[in-house]
């Protein structure tokens, strides 16, 4: 199955919790980014009413881009490994979505999003702070 590289970033404590919640229920970081995504497309949150609010993605660490300006030191870029199915089918989704709103939605944004949407509502942790 061919597989593609995609990025976003999040918060440190975010990406963390992810890789707990992997570990735990998924085994791997990919089956459970492949999973979140397939059920963020077809929950469509942000169709709901209320809708869910995109979430933008910020430049994460200087570690990571020398200081680069608007850089945020909390933030860790997250990569995922997706089937390229899937990563279409987010494509496609996209093109309507940024022909029905006044947004440019990104995928950086859709894939932030997907992930909050996953940490904050459907595994919400038990701690306070995530």
């Amino acid at each position: 199955m061919d597989q593609i590289n995609t990025q976003t970033s999040v918060p440190k404590n975010m990406a963390i919790y992810v890789k707990l919640l992997a570990i735990e229920h998924y085994g791997e970081l990919n089956v459970m980014y492949t999973d979140v995504l397939i059920k963020f497309l077809s929950i469509s949150p942000w169709k709901a009413n209320p809708p869910l609010p995109w979430r933008m993605a910020k430049v994460h660490s200087p570690a990571f881009n020398k200081g680069k300006l608007g850089s945020d030191a909390s933030w860790v870029p997250m990569n995922m490994m997706l089937p390229a199915k899937l990563v279409n089918d987010i494509k496609a989704e996209l093109i309507l979505i940024n022909s029905t709103s006044e947004k440019n939605v990104s995928l950086r944004t859709f894939l932030y999003t997907a992930i909050f949407w996953w940490c904050t509502y459907v595994m919400p942790s038990k701690k306070s702070g995530l």
